[in-house]
């Protein structure tokens, strides 16, 4: 058996000085830290160290502590010099320094809530009471049903530390919740002993790899803590079968030869539908670059009979190369089927002596190059070429400012290079 202990504390932290008016002042001592867990076994005696310190002004009338468990009853009163125990604790309490309190022969109906409250005033007639608790808790340091059990453990497990598989023997049925205050040894079956792997849920564990006889045991050194007058009563053997452990440790091995396996293929077949959608990318990648390659843009017009006068478009009506067909004949407008970067190239010439050249290129009727005589000279040809992007469905043409002669003046363009 064991007494756990944890201590509640007050408003006033234990290592401070409570003070009044400059009157008098108090202070906790000897108290136990938050969350303490102190072992004991039923029988043993607990000491609950509760301990304060007062100015010489400070007066103290008297202590009492409390018990709320199985029942709520005042255990001690220490008034006028004199520890008094009631009837129920009579002869299992007495005072330590103070406010200290000592315990004797603990049971199981001693769980619950232990309080101290001292009361006292000072000199001016002002009184003070604190008081402080902590929660005697037995619980069971043996097993839930008193008896050691050894069992082997269905399902081998698997160490990433060893890179091995191992079988699991457990020992137990303890009560704890976190590691006891001792440890379980293991007599192997060629008679080496050997300390637990580890607890786990109640239980000491070790891991083996062959069969035999296997035996759990509390050391002679930790029956006081196990609360054992017999450790070598306390015992419990398990025979693993040599040929049930090899299977089973095969058949872990397999299992995970077989999940890695699944695995593997998972990763090959995730590795193919990358690939296949590398492919993929890459066909439509090439498919779209060749689709730019392939993709031709080009044509020539000229005038056959002379254009007349001044025209906004004028209409070159003899076709020599319209692929794409971005050039209509009719209208005398290139529209562009793709954009992309295009060159464009114009001629002109007067349709007699006594006239000068004057065309212009246009972009949706933005002027881009023109072939005209800069000083009015007649006679002359003139040419002008241009680069332009166009967007798809972006429009180009010729506009003139006088008579032009035909056979010598034409349009032409070409796609440079496709976005």
């Amino acid at each position: 058996m064991s007494a756990v202990i944890f201590f509640r504390q007050d408003d006033y932290d234990k290592h401070m000085w409570v003070c009044f008016v400059g009157t008098y002042c108090f202070q906790w001592t000897a108290v136990l830290p938050d969350e303490t867990v102190k072992y004991a076994c039923v029988g043993d005696d607990i000491v609950l160290p509760w301990g304060y310190t007062t100015s010489p002004r400070t007066v103290v009338d008297s202590i009492q502590w409390f018990f709320h468990g199985s029942s709520q009853e005042l255990v001690a009163i220490f008034a006028n010099g004199n520890f008094q125990p009631t009837a129920s604790f009579s002869g299992r309490v007495t005072q330590l320094t103070r406010a200290g309190l000592n315990l004797s022969h603990v049971t199981n109906g001693d769980k619950g809530n232990y309080s101290v409250e001292v009361s006292g005033h000072n000199a001016s007639g002002v009184s003070f009471s604190y008081r402080r608790t902590v929660t005697l808790r037995i619980v069971e340091l043996q097993t839930s049903d008193g008896e050691l059990h050894a069992t082997l453990d269905p399902q081998a497990i698997y160490s990433n530390t060893t890179g091995r598989w191992s079988l699991v023997l457990s020992c137990g049925n303890f009560t704890y919740l976190t590691d006891p205050p001792f440890t379980m040894e293991w007599q192997t079956p060629s008679g080496a002993v050997i300390p637990s792997d580890g607890y786990t849920d109640g239980h000491f564990q070790l891991h083996v790899t062959s069969g035999g006889d296997y035996t759990c045991r509390i050391p002679q050194h930790a029956a006081a803590d196990a609360c054992l007058h017999n450790a070598s009563s306390h015992h419990a053997t398990v025979h693993v079968d040599r040929m049930e452990a090899r299977m089973t440790l095969m058949e872990a091995r397999q299992g995970q030869l077989e999940k890695e396996n699944k695995q593997l293929k998972n990763e090959v077949a995730e590795l193919k539908d990358r690939e296949a959608h590398r492919y993929t990318s890459l066909a439509e990648s090439v498919y779209n670059l060749t689709d730019k390659v392939n993709q031709s843009v080009a044509f020539t017009a000229w005038l056959i009979a002379p254009h007349s006068g001044n025209s906004i478009i004028v209409t070159f009506d003899h076709i020599v190369t319209n692929v794409g067909d971005g050039y209509s004949p009719t209208t005398g407008i290139f529209t562009a089927p793709v954009a992309g970067l295009y060159f464009f190239r114009l001629t002109s010439a007067p349709s007699s002596m006594n006239a000068y050249p004057d065309a212009t290129l246009r972009k949706e009727g933005v002027a881009i190059c023109v072939a005209g005589s800069a000083k009015d000279v007649y006679g002359e040809e003139a040419s002008c070429g241009a680069t332009v992007h166009l967007d798809a469905g972006q429009r180009v043409w010729v506009g003139s400012g006088n008579y032009l002669a035909g056979s010598y003046t034409s349009f032409a363009g070409f796609l440079v290079n496709v976005d």
